[in-house]
């Protein structure tokens, strides 16, 4: 939160990217630079390639390729000896011209003062460690003007993290639905960061961790079937509207075991989507045993349930008198209440977490 108070303080940032950014680099700073300006601030996002990583995505107003600090400058008269009778400016003539009306015949021109004031931007934000290097390779005057200005960096402490999924826990610290302070710009940025920082949810940096982050980004505002459509065409439209409907309602239970999604009713797919839906879903979540795909109480097609180990695959059909499909790790639930097949679920493995703990002291030794 204080690097975000910091942020709400400034009214000129500039946010600086590393030397060659990556889409989550580039990514996080245009999130940054959208909640600026949804603050009424004036960011400058500025780095290289700027214009062509994820063109997609809404830029804010004030976007540099070339790297620069400018400063303000002023021009000082001294009243003491001087009174002024009056000031007019005139940009007429193709200059700028200060006409000065002095109340005596004759004005000394050693009252004058002309000198830098200020930097153009009242906080630094470096995103990445990278941008370090950015900021080094600036022309010694820019990095003499931005040499007081205060600064703050944003990075991971691990390269293999992801720096749009740290940068999403900063901004809904406090806002944990993402529904209050965060723009849908920022949310759709960070989320756009973290799908192409995690190779579209399959990489395995992605964890239950950052699926929750980004089922948040969903709700405020990110649209995940655009991010995808535009990243990975391949895919069609109609798989990624299914699969982004579990996404945003999935829950994970029992210790992470179960991920249990409630499907709203206007969402429908093949059996080939639920599958590949469900497949992808359990990559991003290797820890999670059993998926439970639940619709409405009255569909035909009945309720679906994922799970990849045939010992507990087994216990599954027994238990629920479940129906095989083509693909070995799918069953179908027909006519039975979605709720009751959830709580059942739940006592299987809770059931099945006994016996393992019941096993382990056994086996330990005395």
């Amino acid at each position: 939160m204080a690097i975000l108070q910091q942020l709400a303080r400034s009214r000129t940032p500039l946010i600086l990217l590393p030397p060659e950014p990556d889409e989550d680099s580039f990514a996080a700073g245009l999130a940054l630079a959208h909640w600026s300006e949804a603050r009424a601030s004036r960011p400058v996002l500025a780095g290289a390639k700027v214009d062509r990583i994820l063109p997609f995505l809404p830029r804010n107003r004030q976007i540099e390729k070339r790297v620069r600090a400018g400063e303000d400058f002023v021009l000082r008269f001294d009243l003491g000896n001087n009174p002024i009778k009056d000031v007019q400016i005139n940009r007429d003539s193709g200059a700028l011209e200060i006409i000065i009306t002095p109340e005596a015949d004759f004005i000394d021109p050693r009252n004058f003062s002309f000198a830098p004031a200020r930097s153009h931007h009242d906080l630094l934000v470096l995103v990445g460690a990278a941008a370090f290097d950015t900021l080094e390779k600036m022309d010694s005057s820019s990095k003499l003007v931005l040499a007081d200005v205060p600064r703050i960096s944003l990075s991971t402490t691990d390269e293999s993290r992801i720096l749009c999924a740290e940068v999403a826990r900063i901004m809904l610290d406090g806002d944990p639905a993402g529904k209050q302070s965060m723009p849908e710009k920022s949310a759709e940025s960070l989320l756009a960061g973290i799908v192409a920082a995690g190779d579209g949810f399959r990489a395995p940096t992605i964890d239950a961790e950052i699926f929750s982050l980004s089922a948040k980004l969903m709700r405020a505002g990110g649209d995940l079937q655009n991010i995808m459509m535009n990243m990975f065409k391949k895919t069609s439209l109609d798989f990624l509207k299914f699969w982004g409907a579990l996404l945003e309602n999935i829950r994970i239970l029992v210790g992470g075991k179960l991920a249990d999604f409630a499907l709203p009713e206007d969402a429908s797919a093949s059996a080939e989507d639920i599958l590949l839906a469900l497949e992808r879903t359990a990559d991003l979540l290797p820890e999670t045993r059993v998926f439970l795909l639940r619709q409405k109480e009255s569909s035909v097609d009945g309720q679906f349930l994922f799970c990849r180990e045939k010992i507990l695959s087994a216990k599954i059909i027994e238990r629920f008198g479940a129906e095989k499909t083509s693909h070995r790790e799918l069953f179908i639930l027909r006519g039975q209440n979605p709720e009751e097949i959830l709580r059942e679920t739940e006592l299987l493995l809770m059931e099945e977490k006994k016996i393992k703990d019941r096993k382990n002291e056994v086996s330990a030794p005395v």
